[in-house]
């Protein structure tokens, strides 16, 4: 083990300390590639333009793990973003004085108006 991540079969795969699958040598996990692959339909090629300096081996070895572990993946990129929905919906029933800000500005330059 190093760096408290266990390697895997899968030659650029890690485990985390709390089990969360990322590439070797970097912190991007499995399941975020993964979701780009299936929710936008990103091809390995894309992948790898998209998160330089990865390299296409780094990226079919994460689709392969992705792939050989679909269903538990799945389930916590479903659950992750049931949180990010609920998080987004919470910020827009109560937004933080900053964003008012930021909309009163925004409001009063479609307006013409620059001062608040």
């Amino acid at each position: 083990m190093t760096n408290g991540r266990t390697p895997t079969a899968y030659r650029h795969i890690e485990l985390t300390e709390d089990g969360q699958a990322i590439l070797a040598d970097s912190q991007i996990k499995v399941k975020q590639l993964a979701a780009e692959h299936t929710a936008w339909g990103s091809g390995p090629e894309a992948l790898v333009g998209a998160h330089h300096p990865l390299t296409l081996a780094q990226i079919l070895s994460a689709l392969a793990y992705y792939y050989d572990h679909k269903e538990q993946l799945d389930s916590e990129i479903q659950s992750d973003q049931e949180r990010t929905d609920q998080q987004r919906a919470l910020q827009q029933q109560q937004p933080s004085p900053a964003l008012e800000k930021l909309r009163a500005l925004k409001a009063a330059q479609s307006i013409g108006q620059t001062e608040l």
